[in-house]
């Protein structure tokens, strides 16, 4: 089947692999492509996992910020850097567990590393990881 002669190319029926319509905008003249509705979910899941990582980050940073705010200790020279950054990532862990009701699949997922990471992680920082969505630290 062949268009007519009087319709340019533009304006002829395509399909194309992701299902998306084409159809011609009105200003410019020109086909604009809509995306489909696959693109469209996967783009939202992605913004939602994004949006997950981001408040347990946040949640994370508020507890820390308390934490010092109700410390006593006046030296800084007691820091270091590694403690607290194991102290962070522990802490970090933890939200993601508690915000995923303690399935550490989803909280691997949200924390954007390997479950099998996320798992080695739990054993060194000794998290306590229960049915429930409570997690402790020993």
């Amino acid at each position: 089947m062949t268009a007519p002669a009087n319709l340019s190319s533009e304006y002829r029926p395509t399909r194309s692999k992701d299902r998306s319509t084409r159809r011609p905008d009105p200003l410019t003249s020109q086909v604009t492509v809509a995306p489909s509705i696959n693109s469209i979910i996967k783009r939202s899941r992605a913004v939602d996992c994004r949006l997950s990582s981001l408040k347990v980050l946040a949640v994370t940073l508020l507890n820390e910020i308390e934490a010092l705010e109700t410390s006593t200790t006046d030296d800084v020279s007691e820091l270091d850097l590694q403690s607290e950054v194991r102290r962070f990532e522990a802490e970090l862990i933890r939200n993601a567990l508690v915000r995923t009701g303690g399935k550490q699949r989803r909280a691997a997922r949200l924390l954007g590393m390997k479950v099998t990471t996320l798992n080695t992680k739990i054993r060194r920082y000794k998290i306590q990881v229960h049915a429930t969505s409570e997690v402790g630290i020993s």
